[in-house]
């Protein structure tokens, strides 16, 4: 299994090289945000227009109309594959899954597939993060904060070098993305930490309470992951070039909602929503071990 995950990041950084990608090996971290009676700061648009190239955007589609030829366009990714075996039983506990992505990514395809059936389960918040160390440089999807929340899982995790796609399950394991029977074992074992519900409520002037439980005194850290409805794109450039995908649960917004030492508490914060927001989830990590010991989402 090592192998194959060498081999996955020797795919991603043949592909960074070929494709003039900046690669990052510390990009930098969403900086930390003041949230009570405070809005989020904006994260980069998802969509830049680069030198020499039109640019044209409905609401789901973007189009490069003049890039330079990509020499791995070649390399096609096999068509979706149906998962090998019945999709992981998720139980009635809550479970947080991480999918990290790219658009250039030769792989990454079988498990984008793999996601539209997976947010289908109850009990699971699923999120997509596109990596920017390795990306297409027209349309892109991603955002630092996923670069950094990688760098932080392969410290913790010890699942390094740095591969996609990968799924990380409740910030304790990580299984490669389309490989359902490894992320099966991932679920198994990482049920046996709960992770405790939160709660959220709307409030009238369209901020956001959560409502913090008592929990055991530690040091904690609070994250809110804004997601996008399901956005369907032509790909400009790389392994999966001239292809029409759709990215479902896609993050596009970031913020450090706070450090908490598991008191109960409600915190007041702008989730800064947009149309083509499906909605948020807040994730809390132990600061020590940075699994996720409690979370919720919002959908709008």
């Amino acid at each position: 299994m090592m192998l194959l995950r060498f081999a996955l990041m020797f795919v991603v950084l043949s592909g960074a090289l070929v494709s003039n990608a900046t690669y990052a090996q510390n990009p930098p971290a969403v900086p930390p945000v003041a949230v009570e009676a405070e809005s989020l700061s904006d994260m980069p648009a998802a969509v830049s227009e680069g030198a020499g190239n039109t640019i044209i955007e409905t609401p789901d589609v973007v189009i490069d109309s003049d890039a330079e030829p990509d020499p791995m366009a070649s390399i096609s990714a096999d068509v979706p594959a149906p998962p090998e075996k019945p999709l992981p039983e998720i139980g009635d506990d809550l479970t947080v899954l991480e999918l990290f992505s790219t658009q250039a990514c030769t792989f990454c395809p079988k498990a984008d597939a793999l996601m539209k059936q997976l947010i289908k389960k109850k009990n699971l918040i699923a999120l997509s993060c596109h990596i920017d160390y390795f990306d297409v440089d027209i349309g892109s999807l991603s955002q630092p904060i996923c670069s950094t929340r990688q760098i932080a899982y392969e410290q913790s995790l010890g699942s390094g070098p740095k591969y996609t796609p990968q799924m990380v399950i409740n910030g304790s394991y990580d299984a490669i993305g389309y490989l359902a029977s490894e992320l099966d074992e991932a679920f198994i074992r990482a049920q046996e930490k709960k992770i405790h519900p939160l709660e959220v409520e709307k409030r009238k002037d369209g901020l956001f309470d959560l409502n913090l439980p008592d929990l055991d005194i530690h040091k904690y850290k609070i994250w809110l992951m804004v997601f996008d409805n399901p956005r369907t794109l032509q790909v400009a450039s790389g392994a999966n070039r001239g292809k029409e995908m759709t990215y479902y649960n896609v993050v596009s917004k970031a913020g450090f909602l706070g450090n908490w030492k598991g008191a109960a508490r409600t915190v007041k914060f702008d989730a800064k929503l947009e149309p083509v927001s499906k909605g948020f989830a807040i994730l809390v990590h132990d600061e020590e071990t940075n699994q996720i010991v409690a979370a919720t989402q919002y959908l709008k």
